[in-house]
């Protein structure tokens, strides 16, 4: 994990970019987290840890990181964007439909699969770029 995160703040860097302290906190916070984040939270982690920053320059790094590959958006529900690192292995969710919260769930059984459907697919002339799985449903904390 930490090669992936040094690796990625060195790649900043070699482009020229500043690599704040935001900024790395905010990569640290992502690709060690298995759950799906907000801006809000994330700004409420970043003051926990003594970093003030306000929603506006939280907006901003994510959307740097963003435009990077660095992290990227996934939308759960209506109007809710979330964020996760898009350096970690490819992933599908468990989420709430009580509290909201969305944690990893591995499921490489299931890419077997997937890979077959992707062949049918292009089979069709369908050429897929990404994919997405999630599980909603209740947390333990809901139930």
């Amino acid at each position: 994990m930490l090669t992936m995160i040094d690796n990625t703040f060195q790649e900043i860097r070699a482009q020229g970019k500043k690599l704040t302290k935001t900024r790395r906190a905010v990569i640290k916070m992502l690709c060690r987290s298995h759950r799906l984040l907000t801006a809000p939270e994330i700004q409420e982690k970043l003051n926990q840890q003594g970093i003030s920053v306000n929603k506006t320059s939280v907006y901003r790094e994510l959307e740097f990181l963003t435009s990077q590959k660095v992290i990227q958006q996934v939308s759960i529900s209506p109007g809710v964007t979330h964020y996760e690192s898009a350096l970690r292995s490819h992933h599908h969710h468990l989420v709430c439909t009580g509290c909201g919260d969305a944690t990893d769930i591995d499921t490489k059984e299931l890419e077997k699969h997937v890979q077959n459907i992707q062949t049918k697919a292009q089979q069709q002339g369908f050429r897929v770029r990404d994919h997405s799985l999630e599980f909603y449903g209740l947390c333990a904390n809901c139930k």
